[in-house]
């Protein structure tokens, strides 16, 4: 039938119900929390709801007894929701305010407080009515059960464990009476508040209530003050009737045997079966022994038996946060010795490994593991056999019945498991609730955890038996626990709709297998043997047979012959009711049962009802069946056997501390919580949400068990505040791990292999699959019924961190140099790469605009960030007056010395680890590696700063460098250089190597002694020079590290273009092409001068000489490259491919914007013109020299100086900018006077040449400055003349160091901004006609008395004003000849052994020409103008 036919609208509901069903919508996320309650059906329970209420529609002898169990269990209901009562009462008078006696209205205060405690005095006053109902009640019910006994009536097993759970209730409701001192504190403030308030309006019974002289009252205060009175009036009252020890130790017995036998299956049910036992001797043990002591009833064995059990259980749980201690009871009974049941200290010991679960917790994982293999195979195997989604009925068709006898066994196994793994977290509980921590430990402990402000706070109990008691194994093991129990329940319920159904129609199975098959041989065995019973049996076969036609009317003996087709029953899923299976246990527990009738020989002849067979089969049924109630509420036993609401109770200790309630940092799932967060990356991680379900168990149970909104209300608020916690927490630690593994893989292998093999290194570097990696999918967790998305919260948890993380490194870039840019890169890059990881499950922002809005430059006209905001600070403060530049490493070094007068401080900052190394190893890894960056500026600074502050920010960055060096020429500079201008002597020689190297060297001293005595001559001169050079070589090397990304841009953007390597065919086209092109004159001729300037430039950039530009090589370098860069545009593969595309006819067919396709095509030519490689190799350092050259044209004129008109013959009058120059290089090479004080070199560094090399090279007079520079002509004369070397070699070899940088300085200014200078000079002739030949002789003293110190130690007027002296007589005179045609010198007298040169005898010293003119008396350098000159 089709879904859409309605011709039956029943059949048309199924089936549109099993195409709903095939839709299965299930969460790919892993599952690591406990099961979420949906909307769930349960067709069976293992208690009554009913209290056994169709009971007369099953005609057995049992209806009767049937009445008191249904009694029984109205009691245990009442005193459930009693015990529940007094579990959660609180003081109410304690939130009451203090009443002053001398108030006015005292009295209408009091009348308000009693309306207040009035509803709750009256469930004390119905708990006290309660005890003496259900005494009078069990005194009556066992009063009877002794008279039936004597009847041979015997009561049933069923009756006895109803039985057992009364004496418990009665038992905790003792307990809890006597541990609540609330009440009696409330009552007293009634009895206070009946004194003083006003009456009137108060019923008959309130006033009767209040009446001190009442029998009710006196028998509340009675009740409420005496500790176990609930216990001792049922034993007082039990005492009263004769035989009723018969019953109790029937009762006991049953407990003991129960308890051996694990019939059993909560953690209540277990440990009530001790707590009725202790409190059953209890009421059989009486003081007077002079007739009867019943305790010999029970018989040495079983005392012994029982004691063992004592020994072995001496604190179980009791209710909640109660233990019950067996001692307690046992010690109130006289007749039995303490001996027996006390524990040495040895056996404490032994007995502790018992209850831990770290001594269990082995065979806890190993049953774990196994049973969910088996459980898996299982399901698969059953699932194999469903192909499409059956009906109920249709799935018996399909499942055998072995396969369903096994469903049904495997999963009695799981819900036994469960209930035992729950029980043995129960019992530990218990265990340390009764063995808390030593004071004084826990003080210590408490000490290390808080504050210093909360040392003085009070040590509370509940921290002794919880917060302090479990160490950090037991509270891994207990997590473990708790995410196996919670685990396995939710593996189990998943598969709730397959295995209910199979489980109910295999419970029926084997139901009718025993009463149809089973139970045939066991009445025709009694009514063939005439046995009383018989009628028993055949009441059992009429309460539960289910027969496919009439049942037998004949008793007949069933048959063993083989090949005989077995029994069939009617296939149906359903199982007995609650109170039909009470039916058949208490029949079938009466039929085997020793104390029979018939089970019972009376003589020697007599034979009992059943033989050992029919026994074992009776007894084989019997235990089978108590499981069958449990696996009929197959949702509702599963949560309750993983119920771990306990673990968070707390109301007897919030009671004995007199606390409202404990903070988190108390509370047993937080502290299990945060285990776990400290275990990083454990495998625990995956289980972080069990112990936030037990809040969901606890919420559960106070809203529908214990049925207290205020409960509920502290466990919202306190599962509010833990998850905040969770979360933070949480998120901390996924983005700890995540950012360590990030460090993990910027680190380098060279120098992780040999940091793992380290010894003292713990830290594992590779990283394997992380346990977060689970925690990120989960998109829906149940907490408290409301669905989490955590997926989402640690989404916006890591947004923040990332963002925090990056601001934080921002702030510690802020607060260090300009040094630090590298580690704030590589810091960064560990954040990106972090951002990386976690995109894989979060969908997080996008890395660069999270950075780009921490680092405030997300406006569209914003160009300056943070980083490029401190970087300029840096530069202008800091790195250009006070580093120090060197050429041949291109590295700028912090100065021994400042002459800067700014005054710049960073302010400091402290980051955290987390957002920086985050581990201890990792920054034993990266801080050697990064330290060795913070000694130095270089390029990879500068590589780092073009990356992290982008294009934007670095435009600014250079145009705010250009305009420093702006400022710095036109305001600082200018001053000085007009003022040194002027001081410059009037004539200055290159003397000649007659002086000798010290006499050169005495002679330049002596002219430039202004200079060396000028105050301002480093602090200002130097100091501007400086700040000019090194920015001048900051962007010198910006323009170098932009190099690479350049390259990788247009290398990446080539194959776009169409630029491609030429193949052999292609370049021998091009070749040829290039040739027939170049064999035209005309065209060549025409093209040549429009390819000088452009090959000029491009020689500047690839650093050719002049003589290099006009090669033929370089034009047919021209010339291919033009071939080789594609100059259509339209034929790019770019262009060429999306045209291709939207013209294509069938896509145009399907274009619904034409205009669109139209644009696209636009675009793309548009962005093949951007990327377009340009004919011209532009280069920033040359704009900026360009920009530069237009500074100097401002002040050329006078900086510039002037030269004669006749500056062949007169060059050393001269005052160009060049002689300056040279000047100050020259006191440049002048070392220091004292030993230890640093160099000029050590002070101001490379970047004081490059300043004014660029400004000579600018002005066009580094030829002269390269042929008349001074430091250069002693330089020269030193490798003629070698004496007095020893005294100058400091400063020949700084001349040295300064030749050397000068031509590098020149030759990269000529490589970057190739000048030109094609305007002849004009030179008039000489009218001597002898002038082609001069000769100069000059007379230096060489006498070595003089210091080299002495130079610059003598005053200025002795030099300045005395002429240089002649030499001594013994002084030989030192002859040059020098003339145009041949440069040969001489420095040795004419004698016999000189060399045959054609040099003239020297002429008689009075001949001799007399020294350069001195400088003017009294000159020096005037002082600079003021700024703005």
């Amino acid at each position: 039938m089709s879904v859409e036919d309605n011709s039956n609208p029943m059949e048309n509901t199924k089936q549109r119900l099993k195409v709903l069903n095939s839709y299965m919508v299930e969460s790919n996320q892993p599952t690591i929390e406990a099961a979420s309650d949906y909307i769930s059906y349960e067709t069976g329970a293992f208690t009554s709801p009913l209290y056994l209420a169709d009971r007369d529609g099953y005609a057995t002898r049992f209806a009767k007894e049937a009445e008191s169990i249904q009694v029984l269990q109205e009691i245990n209901e009442r005193g459930e929701a009693f015990i529940h009562t007094l579990y959660t009462y609180r003081s109410i008078s304690r939130a009451l305010p203090q009443v002053q006696a001398d108030a006015d209205n005292k009295a209408e205060l009091y009348r308000k407080f009693f309306d207040v405690l009035e509803p709750e005095i009256r469930k004390i006053r119905d708990l006290m009515a309660f005890h003496n109902e259900t005494v009078k009640t069990l005194t009556r019910i066992i009063v009877e059960m002794v008279a039936n006994e004597k009847r041979k009536e015997i009561p049933s097993e069923t009756m006895f464990d109803y039985l057992i759970q009364v004496l418990d209730t009665i038992l905790k409701l003792d307990a809890l009476k006597n541990m609540k001192a609330a009440i009696n504190n409330d009552m007293a403030t009634v009895k206070r508040a009946s004194q003083f308030m006003d009456k009137s309006g108060l019923t008959p019974d309130q006033l009767n209530f209040l009446d001190t002289k009442s029998e009710e009252n006196a028998l509340l205060y009675s009740f409420l003050s005496n500790n176990n009175s609930i216990i001792s009036g049922l034993k007082d009252s039990l005492i009263k009737n004769a035989g009723y020890e018969d019953i109790i130790i029937l009762l006991i017995e049953r407990c003991a045997d129960n308890f051996e036998q694990g019939q059993y299956l909560f953690c209540d049910q277990k440990h009530s079966l001790l707590r009725v036992l202790v409190f059953g001797i209890y009421l059989i043990d009486n003081k007077d022994t002079s007739k009867n002591n019943y305790l010999k009833k029970i018989g040495s064995n079983s005392l012994s038996r029982f004691y063992k059990l004592f020994k072995s259980y001496p604190n179980i749980p009791l209710y909640g946060d109660m233990t019950f201690s067996i001692k307690t009871v046992l010690k109130n009974c006289p007749n039995l010795s303490e001996k027996d049941w006390t524990l040495s200290p040895k056996e404490e010991e032994q007995l502790a490994k018992q209850f831990l679960l770290i001594h269990r917790i082995p065979k806890m994982r190993y049953d774990f593991q196994t049973f969910t293999k088996s459980y898996k195979l299982h399901i698969n195997r059953m699932k194999k056999l469903i192909k499409d989604s059956p009906t109920n009925q249709e799935l018996l068709t399909i499942i055998p019945q072995p396969i369903r006898e096994k469903a049904k066994e495997i999963t009695e196994q799981g819900l036994r498991l469960i209930a035992s793994w729950t029980t043995a977290v129960l019992e530990q509980c218990a265990w340390k609730y009764s063995h808390p921590i030593e004071d004084e430990q826990a003080r210590q402990m408490k000490q290390r955890q808080e504050s210093d402000d909360n040392l003085s706070s009070v040590l509370l109990e509940y921290e002794r038996v919880v917060r302090f008691n479990y160490d950090k194994d037991e509270r891994s093991a207990l997590v473990d626990a708790i995410s196996m129990i919670k685990g396995l329940e939710n593996i189990m319920l998943q598969q709730n709709a397959m295995m209910a159904p199979l489980i109910r129609s295999e419970i029926h199975y084997q139901l009718q297998q025993f009463i149809q098959v089973d139970l045939q041989e066991l009445l025709y065995h009694t009514k063939n043997k005439q046995r009383p019973i018989f009628p028993t049996v055949l009441e059992l076969r009429n309460l539960a047979g289910d027969w496919l036609s009439d049942p037998p009317q004949e008793i007949t003996k069933p048959s063993k012959k083989k090949g005989e087709t077995a029994l069939e029953f009617p296939k149906r899923i359903v199982g007995p009711s609650f109170t039909q299976l009470h039916m058949i246990r208490s029949i079938v527990s009466t039929l085997y049962s020793e104390r029979s009738p018939g089970m019972q020989k009376s003589g020697i002849f007599s034979k009992k009802d059943f033989n050992d067979s029919h026994v074992e089969i009776l007894r084989d049924f019997y235990n089978k069946t108590y499981m069958w109630n449990y696996l009929l509420a197959y949702s509702t036993s599963f949560r309750r056997a993983a119920d771990l609401a306990d673990l968070w109770y707390r109301e007897f200790y919030l009671e004995i501390s007199k606390k409202i309630q404990f903070p988190i940092e108390m509370s047993l799932p937080w502290i299990l919580t945060e285990e776990i967060l400290k275990r990083t990356n454990s495998a625990l991680m995956e289980s972080i949400i069990y112990p936030i379900n037990i809040y969901n168990d606890a919420a559960y149970r106070a809203l529908f068990v214990l049925k207290r909104r205020f409960l509920y209300d502290e466990i919202e608020a306190e599962v509010n505040l833990v998850f905040d916690q969770l979360i933070y927490k949480l998120s901390e630690s996924i983005y700890k791990h995540y950012r360590t593994v990030a460090l993990g893989i910027l680190l380098d292998n060279k120098l992780r292999v040999p940091l793992e093999k380290d010894p003292n290194v713990k830290t594992n570097y590779n990283f394997t699959c992380s346990k977060f990696d689970v925690l990120l999918l989960q998109k829906h967790i149940n907490i408290l019924g409301r669905f989490v998305d955590l997926n989402y919260i640690i989404t916006q948890r890591m947004n923040i961190n990332i963002r925090e993380n990056i601001l934080a490194l921002i702030k510690k870039f802020e607060s260090q140099e300009l040094t630090g840019i590298v580690e704030l890169e590589v810091m960064l890059e560990s954040v990106k790469i972090t951002h990386q990881l976690l995109s894989r499950h979060l969908a997080l922002d996008s890395f660069e605009s999270v950075f780009a809005e921490v680092n405030d430059s997300t406006s569209v006209v914003s160009f300056e960030s943070r980083i490029a905001r401190h970087i300029l600070e840096e530069l202008v403060m800091d790195f250009f007056p006070n580093y120090c530049f060197n050429t041949v490493t291109h590295r700028f070094v912090r100065s021994k010395y400042t002459y800067s007068d700014l005054e710049y401080k960073r302010e400091n900052y402290k980051i955290r680890s987390l957002h920086q190394y985050v581990t201890a190893s990792f920054s034993e890894a990266f801080i050697p590696l990064l330290d060795q960056y913070k000694e130095f500026i270089g390029r990879p600074h500068m590589e780092s700063m073009i990356r992290l502050v982008g294009q934007e920010s670095l435009a600014l960055i250079i145009e705010s460098s250009i305009t420093y060096i702006e400022d710095k020429l036109y305001n600082d500079m200018s001053p000085y250089i007009g003022a040194m201008m002027e001081a410059i002597p009037p004539k200055i020689t290159l003397q000649p190597a007659a002086y000798k190297l010290i006499g050169v060297y005495a002679y330049f001293t002596a002219q430039f002694r202004d200079f060396l005595e000028y105050e301002d001559l480093k602090g200002g001169v130097f100091q501007a020079f400086r700040s000019i050079g090194n920015c001048i070589c900051f962007l010198l090397l910006i323009d170098s590290s932009m190099m690479p990304q350049n390259i990788a841009t247009y290398i990446a953007s080539a194959p776009f273009l169409g630029i491609r390597p030429l193949t052999k065919s292609a370049k021998q086209k091009r070749a040829e092409k290039l040739q027939e092109e170049m064999d035209s004159e005309d065209d060549f001729a025409q093209q040549q001068e429009q390819t000088r300037n452009t090959l000029s430039r491009k020689g500047s950039r690839y650093g050719l000489t002049s003589e290099h530009l006009m090669s033929e090589d370089l034009l047919l370098l021209q010339k291919i490259t033009d071939y080789y860069i594609r100059k259509d545009v339209d034929h790019a593969p770019l262009t060429s491919t999306i045209a291709q595309f939207v013209n294509d006819p069938q896509v145009q067919q399907n274009i619904h914007a034409p205009e669109l396709s139209k644009k696209l095509t636009e675009q793309a030519t548009r962005a093949v013109k951007m990327y377009q490689p340009p004919r011209e190799l532009l280069s920033l350092f040359k704009q900026f020299l360009e920009r530069m050259s237009g500074f100097l044209s401002n002040v050329r004129e006078s900086w510039k100086g002037t030269s004669p008109p006749d500056r062949l013959q007169k060059l050393d009058s001269s005052k160009e900018f060049y002689r300056l120059w040279g000047v100050l290089q020259f006191v440049f090479c002048i070392p220091p006077e004292v030993a230890n004080e640093p160099t000029d070199f050590e002070v101001f560094g490379d970047g004081f040449f490059w300043a004014g090399c660029t400004i000579v090279y600018l002005f066009q007079q580094h030829l002269r400055f390269d042929a008349f520079n001074f430091s250069d002509h002693v330089l020269n004369i030193s490798n003629i003349s070698k004496e007095g070397m020893e005294k100058l070699k400091p400063f020949l070899n700084n001349a040295h160091i300064i030749r050397s940088i000068n031509n590098r300085v020149f030759n990269c200014l000529r490589s970057y901004y190739p000048l030109v200078d094609n305007t002849p000079d004009d030179y008039t002739p000489p009218t001597d006609e002898d002038f082609t030949k001069v000769r100069v002789v000059a007379t230096v003293n060489t006498d070595n008395s003089s210091s080299f110190s002495s130079f610059r130690q003598s005053p200025a007027t002795n030099a300045y004003s005395q002429p240089t002296p002649p030499p001594p007589p013994s002084s030989q005179p030192i002859y040059i000849d020098q003339s145009y045609d041949a440069n040969t010198y001489s420095s040795s007298p004419s004698s016999s052994n000189s060399p045959s040169l054609s040099v003239p005898p020297p002429p008689p010293r009075s001949e001799m020409p007399p020294p350069p003119p001195p400088m003017r008396v009294g000159g020096g350098v005037p002082p600079p103008p003021p700024r703005g000159y």
